[in-house]
């Protein structure tokens, strides 16, 4: 997709705030768009997670463990 120049060029003209909420809104829309989808496939996830774990495949890991590698 190529942007628009004078699209571009309105929207920097807009003063800070203006932007701003320009800003917000553009978010929300990725937002809006992508939660059912995203919230979908975590479920799917999760339950695989849990599945496996209940099966024998997949060891649980202490929470101390997985912030201590994140921590350092």
């Amino acid at each position: 997709m190529k942007t628009d120049a004078r699209l571009v060029r309105q929207v920097l003209d807009l003063g800070p705030l203006e932007r701003a909420e320009l800003i917000e809104v553009l978010q929300a829309s990725f937002d809006e768009a992508g939660d059912a989808a995203m919230e979908a496939a975590w479920g799917h996830e999760a339950e695989s997670r849990l599945d496996a774990y209940a099966a024998g495949s997949l060891r649980a890991v202490r929470a101390a463990d997985v912030f201590g590698k994140i921590v350092g």
